[in-house]
């Protein structure tokens, strides 16, 4: 279909990053009775026909596996006059899930009438023009993100998607490129469902208060002043800092806030002052600094001399009085300046020394830049004259300030105690009742802020109605987890924000991008009325859930558990499996291992997973490895994903049975394997340059070096492509694999073991020294990849459950997944159920409806994720282990029927097969026998063997 349509974009000059497109088509129908309209954009598109919203894409994918999505519009057009209107967004700069590529719109609809069939596609007939109501100066979300939404419904086309609009104003659209040479290629129909879209309510509102807000704001990208060619989503190393001058009208004390920073140093009229970390920030910290201002003017020269992934500069600055300020004090000047890059180009590593991640280079220091001026200007703590009046100075310009950032405004609010917010029926926002909430502007400038509580972990776009004064502005900032004190998670280093600024009257309006979340600030602003709400709501936004398994048991914590950990990975399903869906929303290649198993077990559904293994495979054609998270403008290899990505291609057979998906596989697993082979050093030990983690845990694992646990899962990996190839009726490749995994397992026990000790070291260094970091997680993959043998497998075994206090212990629930597969193995079952209660009966009782990223078990600071799918394995392991339903060959043709009951004395459940569910129920008899029934599909061989003291009941259905 789209082959005769071309690609479009907007005439004239426009802006070359978040872009907002519109784009229209009004054509005449004589009693339609078919329609099927093809579309893809680069890199985001909403469909419209006739005023109806109809969806919303494509995927994410690589440009050069780009897909369309195919929609049925027969129920959407009329006879008469028609009209498609296809909203469109163009990132411009790199994330983790967009590779930069030009801009463009590709459709094709054909539609069978009275009058024959009408053919429309994509061409300069169709009308283009920016779409003016976003906010192009908006801040990044984060660099794994694209854009802070900011609307402003006051600068909108009302009715701009219905065919009665009057779109004579508009230009025409600019053709450019044919279908199959435009700014993506390899074209191919969506291969995965559309995502859901229901709206969910709030459940409870849990505040109402009137906030100040902060008087002074910054936002700043200053990535072009580093590299203004740059639209990847590298680190940048900057030596830099930024400078501005305050004017105090007497002496004061304010207070300067960082946001989203690592770390933070300034100096105030050449004295350091030092940061307050706040207590609620952990991974990318708010720091706060108590600035004693003089009377007049004072320098303040902030430290920005970091590695960083978006050189973003956000901070907020709160004074009991207005404040003048200017980066040449008297003189005027704008806020901030830039001194620096003292870093000569030609002397920036892409990479550097010890850290494994490319760099962006600097473009725009002087060739005579030198970095230890940096080094005497921070100690001098004051610039002089001659610095400033040097090319070392660039005054930052106005086009790099974000025009607001919602989520620093709202964390700069604060509360004015006993300040009343009168409202009328608050209850109005919980339930679709049709009446409205009505609220009055507190007075003395403040804003009104809302805290909503939805129940539970949510994602989607918000959508709300409200009848306001025009200019009346609603922020909406998300968050996940909320202590018991009533503080919240900021989930720093994210924007989960967005903005919606109204016209006057009712009006309805519905985000462009999703949004994680559990609790929500509403935060209305700029009030010169009433306003009346009616909703405030999620559109959730997941990858259809059939819920064809279940589980339950004697024990309502694990039936929590087991829920708990479907919710998780329903949350973390979209166009593909994500990490989480707040903080990235990124296919990070490891994780999707652990999800797509816990996915089988509560859907039964094969097709997001072969999307996802295909979509990591592909970045094989960039990459000697499979990367770790896909499809990314920040290149880089995680070895153990990549080799997690080779066990993930063996269980989707053995899950699925789908033979052609598995033949797709192949080639790439090769392509693999063969990559992994010229990583291999003269120990016949696998050894890389790369990112080398494996949990979020203080483990010795260098950039450089030998990396234990990565070689054992390679070892895993290898055996059970060997396998795979078995299956296929590959067996040269079979023997080759087993082959090297002995090999590479004996090389193991032979130089990465300590004797002395009797364990696993973390890791060999480049200078031959042997780690002497031991860990919990080194020794359980030893156990689980079947290194470890003998003596060495029991020390191991040992370690694994009860890890001395010198050992490096468990850092999230993602390493859990492979200590549960090391006790299952072992049939400790135990231990199984008791590592399942606690660690995750742990999240429970802290209120959690999703899992963790990772957790402390101390402190205030849980988890920078409050849902991650990686950490749903209880999950998996309650339905094939404890229920007990494995297959033993691809496609569930054979199985296992082997509960594994511990303490429990019933349960039941359902596994999905691709014949249809096993259902399954079991308990122990007064007699002491285990009594199982299962009802088997036909097509299903169940492994005979029953052990004594257990009663099978098979039945056929």
């Amino acid at each position: 279909m789209l082959e005769q349509a071309k690609w479009i974009w907007l005439p004239g000059e426009v802006g070359q990053k978040n872009v907002y497109a519109r784009f229209r088509k009004e054509f005449d129908l004589k009693n339609p009775s078919g329609a099927v309209l093809a579309i893809t954009a680069s890199a985001r598109y909403r469909l419209f026909v006739n005023g109806t919203l109809v969806g919303q894409g494509p995927p994410r994918a690589w440009p050069q596996h780009y897909s369309y999505d195919r929609y049925d519009l027969s129920p959407y057009l009329q006879a008469g006059r028609n009209c498609l209107a296809v909203l469109v967004h163009h990132f411009g700069q790199g994330n983790m899930q967009w590779i930069p590529a030009p801009p463009g719109l590709l459709a094709a609809l054909e539609v069978e009438s009275d009058s024959g069939m009408l053919r429309i596609g994509t061409d300069a007939s169709w009308q283009a023009t920016p779409d003016g109501a976003f906010e192009p100066r908006s801040p990044r979300v984060s660099i794994q993100l694209g854009y802070e939404e900011q609307f402003d419904t006051r600068r909108a086309e009302p009715r701009w998607t219905a065919p009665d609009f009057d779109a004579s104003h508009w230009p025409q659209a600019v053709e450019i490129a044919g279908a199959a040479n435009g700014p993506v290629q390899g074209l191919h129909a969506r291969d995965i469902p559309f995502l859901t879209a229901h709206p969910v309510a709030p459940r409870r509102l849990l505040a109402i208060e009137a906030v100040q807000p902060v008087p002074h704001l910054w936002s700043i990208d200053c990535g072009p002043l580093f590299n203004p060619a740059d639209s990847s989503a590298k680190f940048y190393h900057t030596e830099a800092f930024l400078f501005t001058q305050i004017h105090a009208p007497k002496a004061i004390t304010v207070v300067f806030t960082r946001i989203h920073n690592t770390e933070s140093q300034l100096k105030l009229n050449g004295e350091s002052i030092p940061g307050q970390k706040d207590e609620n920030s952990a991974y990318y910290p708010f720091f706060r600094h108590v600035l004693p201002l003089r009377r007049g003017w004072n320098t303040l020269l902030v430290d920005f001399r970091q590695v960083q992934h978006l050189a973003r500069f956000v901070a907020i600055l709160d004074a009991p009085v207005p404040l003048q300020m200017a980066w040449r004090g008297a003189q005027g000047g704008g806020p901030w300046a830039l001194l620096g890059p003292f870093t000569n180009p030609k002397n920036q590593q892409t990479e550097l020394p010890g850290f494994p991640f490319a760099v962006v280079p600097v473009t725009t220091a002087p060739e005579d830049a030198d970095p230890g001026v940096a080094e005497r200007l921070w100690q001098r703590g004051v610039p002089d004259e001659a610095l400033l009046a040097s090319k070392f100075v660039t005054e930052i310009p106005e086009s790099l300030f974000a025009a607001d950032d919602v989520y620093a405004r709202a964390y700069g609010d604060r509360v004015l105690p006993g300040a009343a917010v009168a409202m009328q029926n608050p209850e109005a926002l919980l339930a679709a009742q049709g009446t409205w909430m009505r609220i009055a502007p507190p007075g003395a400038g403040a804003d009104v802020r809302l805290l909503l509580d939805f129940g539970r972990e949510v994602v989607g776009p918000v959508q709300l109605e409200i009848d306001a004064p025009a200019g009346t502005v609603v922020d909406i900032v998300g968050f996940e987890h909320r202590e018991p004190d009533g503080s919240l998670d900021w989930a720093e280093g994210a924007n989960n924000s967005m903005r919606y600024r109204c016209c006057a009257g009712r009006q309805t309006h519905r985000g462009f991008w999703r949004l994680g979340l559990r609790y929500a600030y509403v935060i209305l602003r700029r009030l010169t009325g009433p306003v009346r709400l009616r909703r405030i709501e999620m559109i959730e936004n997941i990858y259809p859930q059939h819920n064809r398994g279940d589980f339950r048991c004697s024990d309502a914590r694990l039936d929590a558990i087991w829920q708990v950990g479907r919710r998780s990975m329903a949350c973390c399903s979209e166009d593909t499996y994500v990490d989480c869906p707040a903080y990235e929303q990124v296919h990070w290649v490891g994780d999707a291992r652990n999800e797509a198993l816990v996915d089988w077990v509560v859907n039964g559904d094969p097709r997001l997973w072969r999307h996802s293994l295909l979509q990591a495979a592909h970045s094989l054609e960039r990459s000697p490895l499979v990367e770790s998270h896909v499809p990314s403008a920040w290149p880089v290899i995680l070895p153990a994903w990549s080799f997690l990505w080779m066990r993930s291609c063996r269980e989707y057979f053995l899950f699925t049975g789908d033979r052609d998906g598995a033949d797709m596989l192949w080639p790439w697993l090769l392509r693999n394997v063969a990559g992994v082979r010229r990583f291999l050093n003269a120990d016949g030990l696998f050894e890389i340059r790369a990112w080398n983690m494996f949990d979020w845990a203080a483990m010795d694992v260098p950039a450089e070096g030998v990396v234990t646990h990565q070689n054992c899962l390679l070892v895993l990996a290898l055996r059970e492509a060997a396998e795979l190839a078995g299956w296929l009726g590959k067996e040269a490749e079979a023997t080759a694999f087993a082959s090297l995994a002995q090999n590479l397992a004996a090389a193991i026990n032979g130089h990465l073991y300590d004797r002395e000790r009797q364990a696993y070291v973390d890791s060999r260094h480049a200078d031959g020294r042997l780690s002497r970091v031991l860990s919990q997680q080194t020794q359980t993959v030893a156990l689980v990849s079947g290194v470890a043998q003998g003596a060495r497998a029991r020390k191991a075994r040992t370690d694994m459950l009860q890890p001395p206090a010198e050992y490096v212990q468990a850092g999230s629930p993602f390493f859990m997944f492979f200590l549960l597969e090391a006790l299952m193995q072992a049939g400790d079952m135990p231990a199984v159920l008791r590592e399942i209660r606690d660690k995750w009966g742990f999240m429970l009782d802290q209120g959690a409806t999703t899992f963790w990223e990772m957790w402390s078990g101390e402190g205030k600071r849980r988890s920078r994720s409050h849902c991650h799918g990686w950490s749903a394995a209880p999950t998996f392991f309650l339905s094939t282990y404890v229920l007990g339903v494995q297959p033993l060959a691809p496609g569930f043709v054979r199985v296992r029927i082997e509960p594994h009951p511990g303490d429990l004395r019933w349960a039941r459940g359902l596994v999905p097969t691709p014949h249809g569910e096993i259902a399954i129920a079991w308990e122990t008899a007064d007699d002491g026998v285990l009594e199982i029934t299962a009802e088997v599909p036909e097509g299903i061989v169940v492994a005979s063997g029953v052990e004594q003291g257990v009663r099978v009941n098979i039945v056929r259905r």
